[in-house]
This record gives C-alpha cells, sequence and structure tokens, in this order.
C-alpha cells in the first residue's frame, strides 16, 4: 500500500507517458459550520474545454493547520473499489512548494491563499485542467475516483470527488521527409 503521511516533498514530476480525462467532479459535503453560501460546478467554458468554477464563504480564520487527505479508488467490476494509494497533505506546504503545479493554478484563477485564509468570500473561476505533465509517472491505467477531503484541525471542511480516466498518449508521428 502507498501511504504518504506529512509534507509530499516529492521533487517535481515531469511526465509524458498517460493523459487524463476528468470525467466529473461533485462536491460530496461540506461543513455549514465553517462555509455557507457554496456553489460548485464543472462545466464547459467551450465545446471542449471543462471548468471548475466554486465559490463561498469562509465563517472562520484557516491557517497553516489545514490539511488534505486524498484516497484513491479504482473502477473494476462495475464498481469503485478501494485502490492502495492515500496521503494526507498540508495543503499551505504544498501550494507553497507548486506540487503537481497546484501554487500555480489556484494563483492565477482564484485569491485562496491555503497559509492565511481570513474570513470571507472566497472563489475559484475557469480553473481548467488540462496540463498533467508535474504527476507521478507510471501511474496505472484505469478509472479512477479520486477522493480529497479538507480538515482544519479535526473539523472536516469539504469533500471533493473527481471521476478521471488514466491511458496511455497516443503514439507521435514522427513524418520522415
Amino acid at each position: 500500500m502507498f501511504l504518504f503521511s506529512g509534507a509530499l516533498c516529492f521533487p517535481q514530476f515531469y511526465q509524458d507517458d498517460y493523459d487524463v480525462k476528468i470525467e466529473r467532479v461533485e462536491l460530496a459535503r461540506y461543513n455549514t459550520s465553517y462555509l455557507k453560501d457554496v456553489k460548485f460546478q464543472y462545466t464547459f467554458y467551450n465545446r471542449t474545454q471543462k471548468v471548475l468554477n466554486a465559490s463561498g464563504h469562509l465563517l472562520v480564520d484557516v491557517g497553516r493547520d489545514a490539511t488534505v487527505t486524498v484516497q484513491f479508488y479504482k473502477f473494476a467490476s462495475n464498481e469503485y473499489r478501494f485502490f492502495p494509494v492515500a496521503f494526507d497533505a498540508n495543503a499551505c506546504h504544498e501550494v507553497a512548494h507548486n506540487t503537481f503545479n497546484l501554487g500555480v493554478m489556484l494563483k492565477n484563477t482564484s485569491n485562496i491563499t491555503p497559509c492565511h485564509m481570513k474570513k470571507g468570500l472566497y472563489y475559484i473561476r475557469n480553473l481548467a485542467f488540462n496540463d498533467f505533465s508535474h504527476l507521478p509517472p507510471h501511474f496505472l491505467r484505469g478509472q479512477f475516483k479520486m477522493d480529497a477531503e479538507a480538515h482544519v484541525s479535526s473539523a472536516s471542511l469539504f469533500e471533493i470527488h473527481f471521476y478521471v480516466t488514466v491511458s496511455d498518449k497516443p503514439p507521435k508521428w514522427n513524418k520522415k521527409q
């Protein structure tokens, strides 16, 4: 089982052997003691590109103690089954170190700064997941469900489910002259 705890501290990955297609993203639940007026949508931006739009009012101050727990499930025998890849990560640390290119994606599309979030309105606008080159190389192919749950201290803030398909990149066609 691949179980990571604490900071990921991975080197900056680069992979070019697989593509990821995000089928859908859904907000499974959120804690009304910490968030209100939450809106969440994964929709088409144009004919070919889907984007994530989300907003909500944070009711408490969140500091450097926010963590994210991620668990993978693999689609097999017509259902998502437990897959032994899971990790806990400090949100502030991982965004500051731009793990999986998260820091750049959030900086360009939102006002979220996980290291010091005060009460107020936070949003993500038109976040397109289209660069998967910063993910770990040699990941298994198939359909997966990824559950990401955000925590502050011992309380859960929200849980998001990503449904994705990991497939080989098409072969490169080099035209010989």
